[in-house]
């Protein structure tokens, strides 16, 4: 079970999954009640989603920034399904709130904005449309591009290092941008 792995799980927010505002607990008996299942708690400079049952397991918060020792790092969870038709015909779970909303948008705007445009490395599910890369991946017709456009912004605005996306599933680097599934590589440095 990963809560006895003796290590610190960071998680971001990807697609296929629910974000942590909104699971809620589930009682003794199977029934959903309406207490939320995370909590904030201050972490490394920012603010993570953690869930008392598995405190060494954390979701950052779009849009925080983080100490990573000594490496500002913002981080920009979500994306777009491209299989949402997929799953929805087949019954699998979909989330609408899977890409950022205003809300995050904003919340990220203004931490780049308070940091005058400058972090050392972003961690993010996906990446600016600029760098999608299309020649590893296969059509899919009427993706909804809006938060790799958003990205697009969100890049002109700042200087960094380093971007790290896992979103697209393969191991492509562009520039100062890592887009990881199998490679592994050390955090950059100071």
């Amino acid at each position: 079970m990963l809560s006895q792995i003796p290590i610190t799980l960071f998680c971001i927010h990807g697609n296929h999954e629910m974000r942590p505002t909104r699971v809620v607990q589930v009682d003794e008996w199977g029934g959903r009640t309406t207490k939320k299942a995370y909590r904030l708690k201050d972490w490394h400079g920012g603010r993570v989603y953690v869930e008392s049952a598995f405190p060494s397991i954390l979701f950052a918060r779009d849009g925080e920034v983080y100490d990573l020792d000594g490496i500002e790092t913002l981080v920009i969870g979500g994306a777009y399904s491209p299989d949402k038709p997929m799953r929805l015909a087949r019954g699998w779970p979909w989330f609408p709130d899977e890409q950022p909303d205003g809300r995050i948008r904003k919340r990220v705007e203004k931490a780049i904005e308070k940091r005058q445009g400058k972090v050392d490395a972003l961690l993010t599910h996906t990446i600016p449309a600029r760098y999608i890369p299309h020649l590893h991946l296969r059509p899919w017709p009427g993706v909804d591009q809006s938060t790799e456009y958003w990205l697009d912004r969100v890049e002109d605005s700042l200087q960094y290092k380093k971007w790290y996306a896992g979103h697209f599933h393969v191991d492509v680097t562009i520039g100062k941008l890592e887009i990881m599934m199998d490679h592994v590589e050390p955090f950059i440095g100071k």
